[in-house]
């Protein structure tokens, strides 16, 4: 899995090099000035498109960790009870 990361192959590989060859013709087009084509514009699957981060405060991540670690052991005391 790790490895399909740095060196991507199958369906996505297929998918990029598409875009490659669809953006370089693509760029040949562009009047001047234009922004260029990027080879992820092209790619139909969504491995390549990065989604932009939510920034988050230290309050905020606070409360969801601290509410993620109650959930996690209320799960925990009920399966004890369970046993």
């Amino acid at each position: 899995m790790a490895f399909s990361i740095e060196e991507p192959f199958g369906p996505i590989a297929d998918d990029l090099r598409f875009g490659q060859v669809a953006a370089m013709i693509g760029n040949t087009h562009l009047k001047k000035g234009a922004k260029p084509i990027k080879p992820t514009d092209f790619a139909l699957s969504s491995f390549y498109r990065r989604r932009p981060q939510r920034k988050l405060s230290v309050d905020a991540a606070k409360k969801m960790l601290l509410d993620f670690a109650d959930s996690f052991n209320k799960r925990r005391k009920k399966k004890k009870r369970e046993k």
